[in-house]
């Protein structure tokens, strides 16, 4: 039998440098290369480093790429077989560096959720080793309160379509759970599903990112409170139930009284203190149902749900105008403010956005008008 002569192998960096060799070449790809040979041996190398595997001469070039899947070097093989293998041999071989070296956690799962092969992220990600709890079911590390979800995707992807969706990682009763995105995809054998790879994503930061878009766009960064933006929707809510279900409820405009002269006097740093103090203040006398905003500067805002008419707004007034009495303590100074408050009630007062928030307009002017620290209805029921 003709003894087949063994491959060998030399690895480069991008420019051509020998890194290593398992058999004794020069120190540069080009320096065996003739004048007329070399054009051809930069073009082959050039094609070998945008990620295919090219024959030339008596090699074969593949690009190797590193663990951003960015390709870092070449490798040339000799007397690696006809061109067929060794396609077979560099795509299994840059497969498997994808596969290992991805930046997303990856797992092949078989038809029941077993974990077949992981990554090293995902082996991170979910604290498992290949020797330690890599046959596990995939369900075992999920929140239990996700895993039916979980099961219901799995079973529509077995079905052959991907299904991407959100679910929460519980890789460690030692570890804080972990919001995920996980795509699941069939793994096909000659037109059969044998299996379900499984992408996972870490969305923590994500969802961070988003908590803090949302935090910026419906609420107020000194006082914590809804913005504006915020209650208005609210109110559009709440005008919609209330014709809905024929249920009043109470607008009311808060304003405090002298904040001007604190600021003036104190620096804007005791103003900021005392606006916080103050929505910290007003917040704790008001129900759970109600909403409370700041709508800029020393203006704020109260939707109520009514049930005595016109006595709960009343009473309500009455106890914000009172609980102002007490002073707010800022760097062992006694800082007073007053509050007016004018009331509109749905529907005495208006039945749309517009009108309600001007009729609480104009009754919170006429407190003010009426000696300040008080409170007046935006007209009679």
């Amino acid at each position: 039998m003709e003894r087949r002569e063994q491959p060998s192998f030399s690895y480069y960096d991008t420019g051509g440098c020998l890194v290593e060799a398992h058999a004794g070449v020069g120190e540069h790809f080009f320096d065996p290369f003739s004048a007329d040979e070399l054009d051809l041996a930069r073009h082959a190398f050039a094609r070998a480093l945008s990620g295919e595997a090219v024959a030339f001469l008596d090699s074969y070039l593949i690009g190797v790429p590193d663990k951003s899947k960015k390709i870092c070097g070449v490798l040339q093989v000799r007397n690696a077989g006809d061109a067929g293998t060794l396609a077979v041999r560099a795509e299994r071989e840059r497969f498997r560096s994808f596969f290992i070296h991805n930046v997303d956690s990856i797992a092949f799962l078989d038809l029941h959720g077993k974990i077949l092969r992981a990554n090293l992220m995902f082996e991170e990600m979910f604290a498992i080793s290949p020797d330690e709890r890599l046959s596990e079911s995939w369900f075992d590390f999920l929140e239990p309160t996700a895993c039916d979800e979980a099961r219901e995707v799995f079973s529509q992807t077995l079905v052959g379509e991907a299904q991407e969706f959100d679910s929460i990682l519980r890789a460690s009763t030692d570890l804080p759970p972990i919001p995920i995105r996980v795509r699941f995809t069939p793994l096909l054998m000659e037109g059969e599903i044998v299996g379900i790879s499984a992408v996972v994503k870490n969305i923590a930061a994500e969802r961070v990112a988003h908590q803090h878009m949302h935090d910026l766009a419906f609420y107020d960064p000194l006082t914590r409170l809804p913005n504006r933006a915020l209650f208005e929707d609210r109110l559009m809510q709440t005008i919609a139930g209330a014709k809905r279900y024929n249920r009043p409820f109470g607008l009311l405009f808060l304003d405090l009284d002298g904040f001007k002269s604190i600021n003036d006097l104190h620096g804007h740093a005791a103003g900021d203190a005392l606006l916080r103090a103050f929505g910290e203040r007003i917040g704790a006398i008001l129900r759970e149902s109600d909403t409370f905003a700041r709508l800029g500067g020393d203006e704020f805002a109260v939707l109520q749900q009514l049930t005595r008419i016109p006595e709960d707004a009343e009473a309500l007034a009455a106890k914000l105008v009172e609980t102002l009495r007490e002073p707010f303590p800022f760097e062992g100074k006694a800082l007073r403010v007053g509050l007016s408050v004018g009331i509109a009630v749905y529907p005495w007062h208006g039945i749309t956005e517009a009108s309600l928030l001007d009729a609480a307009d104009k009754a919170l002017y006429e407190s003010k008008s009426a000696g300040k620290n008080t409170f007046r209805f935006a007209g009679s029921f």
